[in-house]
């Protein structure tokens, strides 16, 4: 379709000779599309990096010619990897399961700069579908989801295996934001391999996976940490945990500000549905936003989160108003927070 919309930009006289530069998602770029054979200058995955688009914007003014490689060097391992980790050799197919947007960017982009293959659903019903046309080496699944729960999806993965007689036994591990007594029998007997508990760090989702898939060559140590940068609030946000989990300051604020868009419609949701008495809906956008912070490491807006979740079943109205309005203030210190921080 971009193909087609560039042909259709060339038939304007004015534009015929002008450089087309495709921006397209990180996973279409993993997948291999060469936009360069389909008649663009350059291209670049988003979430847009400034050192990436200032890197094509060069070449493509220089006039020197297209690179082929040009999309592989996109999504390359970087310094979120580590030197160690760069040099390892990994290989695997992985399902990711999570109905929130930003925990499934944050998710594939660790796992495919790691050098993994991933594919992403949505909910376990998409999670069965994917499963039932592909064949994959682990699956990361979350608990709480629309249409099918992680614990339905997981047994219906299970007879499959068994209806299809399929002798490789996937694992799945679930994904919770809670971890309470008899959660891990809970797993067991849906037919999980085990759980991670959110927020669920670049490490650990790297780890895992290496324990369950194999890593081919080892690391003789780990990442060291970053720096905390000044002006760095640990209230609002641990910054230097934050980028040391995505690998720089830059796309930090990318994340961040995209975790932004996604709240603020969740907030109109959630004082829609305090005024409608939808307590369901309320307790799951809090639940999402609560992940979601906890992964931008946002401790407080996150915690505000939980505790309107908390309320979101039998509290009052009077209390779900209050927990509403500690999480909106949380989330403009937040907002303001990264408006301000300069990542240096």
């Amino acid at each position: 379709m971009r193909a087609c919309r560039k042909t259709q930009i060339r038939k304007i006289a004015a534009y015929a000779h002008t450089p087309i530069i495709v921006a397209t998602s990180l996973k279409e770029m993993v997948k291999g599309r060469d936009y360069i054979s389909l008649g663009f200058d350059g291209s670049v995955s988003k979430p847009v990096r400034l050192d990436d688009l200032k890197a094509v914007l060069d070449r493509v003014k220089s006039g020197a010619p297209p690179e082929l490689s040009e999309p592989e060097e996109t999504v390359s391992p970087t310094a979120m990897d580590g030197k160690n980790e760069r040099s390892s050799v990994r290989s695997g197919r992985i399902l990711v399961v999570d109905d929130y947007q930003t925990n499934q960017q944050v998710a594939f982009m660790h796992l495919t700069a790691a050098g993994f293959e991933v594919d992403l659903a949505e909910n376990g019903q998409e999670a069965v579908e994917a499963f039932e046309r592909a064949r994959y080496d682990l699956i990361y699944m979350d608990i709480q989801m629309p249409v099918l729960n992680g614990y339905d999806a997981a047994g219906r993965i299970r007879d499959i295996e068994t209806a299809h007689h399929r002798r490789q036994h996937t694992p799945i591990i679930a994904l919770t934001a809670n971890a309470m007594k008899g959660d891990e029998q809970k797993c067991l007997e849906a037919g999980m391999d085990g759980y991670l508990i959110k927020p669920v760090h670049r490490h650990q989702l790297i780890k895992t996976a290496d324990n369950w898939i194999g890593l081919k060559s080892s690391r003789s140590s780990s990442p060291g940490s970053a720096r905390r940068p000044d002006g760095a609030d640990p209230d609002v946000m641990d910054t230097a945990t934050a980028m040391e989990e995505f690998g720089d300051a830059e796309t930090v604020k990318i994340v961040a500000c995209r975790l932004i868009e996604n709240i603020d419609q969740q907030l109109r949701i959630i004082r829609e549905s305090i005024i409608d008495g939808n307590r369901e809906r309320i307790r799951k956008e809090a639940h999402a936003i609560k992940g979601g912070a906890a992964t931008m490491e946002a401790e407080a807006l996150s915690a505000a989160a939980a505790r309107l979740e908390k309320h979101s079943p039998c509290g009052t109205t009077a209390a779900l108003d209050a927990a509403a309005g500690d999480l909106e203030n949380q989330f403009f210190r937040f907002r303001e927070f990264i408006s301000q921080w300069k990542g240096l």
